[in-house]
């Protein structure tokens, strides 16, 4: 049985490389279509610095602490998906900053680079 289960992830492994090898974009698609979902949602909110790196993101009584240098937010999406959440998407615009740099590295498709030395 182990080596069925082995010959599987094998198997599973090739294919998804395959499909890898295909990608046009930095992220894998999956993430890129949720991330896009998100996006969307950023407009409900307002913005009020509260320091550099620091601000409140409100939308009604509803509100997140988000600290852009450290990454992290007060509903703990961010942290826990590593993918920005609504809110700091919300400041990540109003700092006018590209998006695609607050996404977690583990997302994104590694360029190689190989020499001719």
């Amino acid at each position: 049985m182990l080596a069925d289960i082995r010959i599987c992830i094998m198997e599973r492994m090739e294919t998804m490389r395959k499909r890898h090898v295909k990608w046009h974009d930095l992220l894998c698609p999956t993430v890129r279509k949720k991330f896009e979902k998100v996006k969307e949602l950023h407009r409900f909110w307002h913005v009020i610095p509260s320091g550099d790196i620091k601000f409140e993101v409100r939308h009604g009584s509803i509100s997140f602490a988000v600290d852009e240098r450290s990454r992290t937010c007060g509903c703990r999406l961010w942290q826990l998906s590593g993918i920005p959440c609504e809110h700091a998407i919300a400041v990540i615009y109003y700092l006018n900053i590209n998006l695609d740099n607050y996404i977690s590295e583990r997302y994104k498709k590694k360029v190689e680079v190989f020499s001719l030395s």
